[in-house]
């Protein structure tokens, strides 16, 4: 039985999709009793998810935000414990663009000054005069999924739209009609300015005097992001000198905005109170999609709206590679066993079949197998990179520069800080079934699975007749064999499937063989 604390409201269309799987139980308020049996925690905004109840949840899998931002989570405390952090950023795109137009046509219009003027039984007068929005340039400073919907809206406008995202490629935004710029002509050539970016340590006080000094007088400003990218001081004091001609705001540093200057300017800025996700379809899609992708990854090991998981990891990435992740793993883990120590760097190598983001997600693949091998099952593909950085690993991928044809191998290359150093090829066959076909520069055809023991040798008559006698004297049946050498009479390896595990001083007979060099017993 899955255990799910719902401690913020979420609507219920969304929570009784899980409520009717009976593979989950929900319990749902503020008390946070028991919270080292939960194995998923689904929030809002208004619950802080701290390190402290992070690591009071012992067994938390999955931290579920019903919403975008994940101010309110400690990311850090999650992933370095190898929880997984989603969100479900698109489910209120429609719902933030449209609030977005709506301060925009209030602000240009005059909507609240106007609307104060026929309550108090005043009428129109030069102070009400407006602004329309056909022929004006729109600067969108982010082109994720809700600038991209506030783009489709502008355009229906006759706006000229311009963007500043470094993540976002020139064809991408062009493809939509929209100039990709950096930003300091968006903000010096556009009358408004739309701020849809995360926040980040580079985001952070991102308008402020320098950048709002950019804009034109006539300009005005929109944020319905994130509060803290604006310095409020800055934008209050550029209204009140006339730097700009107004601003329009539904996110504050500090919620509400008590005390505020932006409070002080009257009608030439417009505050709502952080609406922009606050309608009752969009509330519907972000819960229902949320507990869609809670019950896929429990049921189907699913991720979508992975926050702390890295960018490659998208699902549909994760879906093509398919066996070959399963193939790095047992690759990193097979070799973290037969060259135990101080790691220092791990290389992949793949051949072009793969790209450069698939080499990537495969090189986390393999790094979970490698470190799985010092701590077990405290390490995942949320927090394998973090524990590489915490162990001073170096990583890096490269491409097989001998290989003339498309062939499918991966190659995983460890080098301990003692300077020894291992090397594993692997790939998959026709049939599905994973193959290391390569140890060292020792051909081999090896099935990753089971308990195994690779066994360095000398190739020479009797060798594997004295280790079939020596494991046949303990009663230890052997499934399967391999051999693998490269030159007669050289080094040579042979890998052994068995039905067990077997002790330390068998392994240490096995040792003391002449002909043997080294015996590493493999658990996958």
């Amino acid at each position: 039985m899955v255990r799910i604390l719902v401690s913020d409201p979420i609507d219920a269309d969304g929570i009784n999709t899980i409520k009717a799987n009976p593979k989950f139980s929900v319990v749902e308020g503020a008390q946070q009793n028991g919270l080292d049996k939960i194995d998923a925690w689904l929030v809002r905004s208004e619950t802080k998810l701290t390190k402290d109840k992070i690591q009071a949840a012992k067994n938390l899998k999955l931290i579920g935000r019903a919403g975008t931002g994940v101010d309110n989570i400690d990311l850090d405390a999650a992933t370095e414990r190898g929880i997984l952090v989603i969100n479900v950023p698109g489910a209120n795109a429609i719902a933030v663009a449209e609030h977005v137009f709506a301060l925009l046509l209030s602000l240009m219009r005059r909507i609240p000054p106007a609307d104060k003027a026929v309550k108090n039984s005043l009428w129109r007068d030069k102070t009400l005069m407006g602004s329309e929005l056909y022929g004006k340039t729109l600067g969108l400073v982010g082109f994720g999924r809700v600038g991209k919907e506030v783009a489709r809206r502008a355009a229906a406008f006759h706006m000229t739209i311009k963007t500043f995202d470094p993540f976002i490629s020139e064809q991408n935004a062009s493809a939509m009609g929209v100039l990709s710029l950096p930003l300091e002509e968006v903000l010096k050539t556009s009358d408004i300015i739309s701020v849809h970016v995360p926040l980040t340590e580079s985001t952070r006080g991102l308008i402020s005097r320098k950048t709002l000094s950019l804009m034109k007088p006539s300009a005005v400003f929109i944020n319905t992001s994130r509060g803290e990218i604006v310095v409020e001081e800055d934008l209050a004091a550029a209204v009140l000198k006339g730097a700009i001609a107004g601003a329009a705001l539904d996110v504050y540093a500090k919620e509400p905005p008590k005390g505020s200057p932006l409070l002080a300017l009257g009608d030439r800025v417009i505050l709502t109170p952080h609406l922009g996700a606050t309608t009752r379809e969009a509330q519907k899609r972000v819960a229902k999609e949320l507990s869609q992708n809670v019950i896929d990854f429990f049921e189907r090991g699913l991720v979508r709206g992975g926050v702390n998981l890295p960018p490659e990891f998208e699902p549909e990435i994760l879906e093509r590679l398919g066996r070959y992740l399963a193939l790095a793993e047992r690759l990193g883990r097979f070799l973290g066993q037969l060259m135990p120590g101080v790691w220092h760097r791990l290389k992949l190598n793949t051949a072009k079949k793969f790209s450069e983001r698939d080499q990537k997600v495969l090189l986390h693949a393999a790094l979970r197998g490698l470190l799985s091998c010092a701590m077990g099952n405290a390490v995942n593909m949320v927090n394998a990179a973090f524990h590489a950085k915490e162990r001073h690993i170096q990583t890096r991928t490269e491409y097989l520069s001998s290989a003339s044809d498309p062939i499918e191998e991966i190659s995983i290359h460890l080098r301990a800080s003692d300077g020894h150093a291992a090397q594993l090829s692997g790939r998959i066959e026709g049939d599905g079934e994973l193959r290391i076909v390569r140890i060292g520069e020792l051909f081999i055809d090896v099935v990753p699975q089971g308990t195994l023991i690779a066994i360095d040798n000398l190739d020479k008559p009797g060798m594997i007749g004295k280790v079939g006698t020596l494991l046949g004297n303990h009663k230890i049946n052997i499934a399967d064999m391999r051999v693998g050498r490269k030159h007669r009479g050289k080094e040579a390896i042979m890998v052994l499937t068995l039905d067990n595990k077997i002790d330390a001083r068998v392994i240490d007979q096995l040792t003391r063989l002449n002909g043997v060099t080294k015996v590493s017993q493999i658990s996958l």
